[in-house]
C-alpha cells in the first residue's frame, strides 16, 4: 500500500481496522524497509507514514511475501540467485509432495530421493532438478503427469512453481539483481559440462567472438555454470527467516524460538532425528 501510494489502511473507515499488534511485512528486518527519524520508536501509525528505503521499495515490485522477498534480495549479494529462486518460488506455493493417508510410507520412500541429509531448503532443488531432467528429455505432459505420480509430486502444483518462477525471474531480471544467464538454474550434469568447456576448449573465445558476445556476458555464463554452495544459500535464507532460529531443548525434540515461542520440526524433515552441530 505504501509503494503504491495509498492512503494509511487506519485510514479506512469502513473497514474494521487491524489490530495494532498485525506488523507482519510492515517491520521486517528492523530498520531496513522504513526511512527512521532519531525518535524511532513512535507508534506503528507513524512508522507507517515514513517513506520506504531503497530496500522497502524493491521488497514491494517482487509478488511474494515480504520476508520470502527480503531472502531474494538477498541471494544478489550472496551470489546464489538461481538456487533462491528455485527455493523461494517453492516456499510461495503449497508443498509439491503430496502425502495421501492411505499410501504415507510409499510416499515417503519415493520422496527419499530428493532428501538432503544437511538441509529441507536443499531438498527443493532436488526435486526442481529432476523435473527439469524429464522435462529436458522431451517427454509429453501425459509422461509428466505419470512421473509426478510416481513419485507422490502434484503435477498441478509443479506446473504452478515453474510459472511463479519464471515470473520471479523476469522481475529480478528487470531490477537488475541478476542476468538472464545466471537466473535459470541447470541440472548438474549440464553445469559440469558447462564449466569443463569454459575451462578446456581454447576455441571458447573465437566462438564468443563470433556470437557477438561481450565479456561481460561470457563472464556471466562461467557464473552460471558455478553451484551455489550450502552456505551462500542459507545466509541468503537466514535474512528473511532470523525469526525461525531456535534452540534446541536438551530434553527433548522441542526449540525455543524468538520471543519465548516454541516449535518442533515437521516429523517427514530430514532433520527430525538429526543432532545440532556443535
Amino acid at each position: 500500500m505504501m509503494s503504491g501510494k495509498m492512503p494509511d489502511r487506519q485510514d479506512y473507515a469502513k473497514y474494521e481496522k487491524p489490530s495494532t499488534r498485525i506488523r507482519h511485512g510492515c517491520t521486517i528486518q528492523s530498520g531496513q524497509c522504513f526511512r527512521r527519524p532519531a525518535k524511532q520508536f513512535g507508534s506503528y501509525r507513524y512508522q507507517h507514514a515514513l517513506p520506504l528505503t531503497k530496500l522497502g521499495e524493491q521488497m514491494a515490485r517482487l509478488p511474494i511475501d515480504p520476508k520470502i522477498a527480503r531472502i531474494l534480495l538477498a541471494a544478489k549479494k550472496h551470489d546464489c540467485m538461481a538456487e533462491i529462486l528455485v527455493i523461494a518460488s517453492a516456499l510461495s506455493i503449497q508443498d509439491p509432495r503430496e502425502r495421501p493417508l492411505e499410501a504415507r510410507d510409499a510416499a515417503a520412500k519415493a520422496h527419499e530421493r530428493f532428501t538432503d541429509k544437511q538441509s529441507d531448503f536443499l531438498a527443493y532443488l532436488n526435486i526442481w532438478d529432476s523435473f527439469q531432467r524429464e522435462r529436458d528429455k522431451g517427454l509429453s505432459n501425459k509422461q509428466l503427469v505419470q512421473w509426478c505420480r510416481q513419485y507422490f509430486l502434484s503435477h498441478l502444483r509443479m506446473r504452478e512453481w515453474r510459472e511463479l518462477h519464471h515470473q520471479l525471474a523476469q522481475t529480478a531480471i528487470e531490477m537488475g539483481l541478476t542476468t538472464k544467464e545466471a537466473a535459470f538454474r541447470r541440472p548438474p550434469e549440464i553445469r559440469q559440462l558447462t564449466s569443463s568447456e569454459n575451462q578446456g576448449d581454447q576455441d571458447l573465445s573465437a566462438k564468443l567472438k563470433q556470437k557477438q558476445l561481450d565479456k561481460k556476458q561470457h563472464r556471466a555464463q562461467i557464473r552460471a555454470a558455478k553451484e551455489a554452495g550450502y552456505e551462500q544459500i542459507h545466509r541468503a535464507l537466514l535474512t528473511g527467516l532470523i525469526a525461525n532460529v531456535g534452540m534446541k531443548s536438551p530434553d527433548g525434540n522441542d526449540y525455543t524460538g524468538a520471543r519465548g515461542s516454541r516449535f518442533h520440526l515437521f516429523p517427514a524433515s530430514a532433520l527430525f532425528k538429526a543432532k545440532p552441530n556443535g
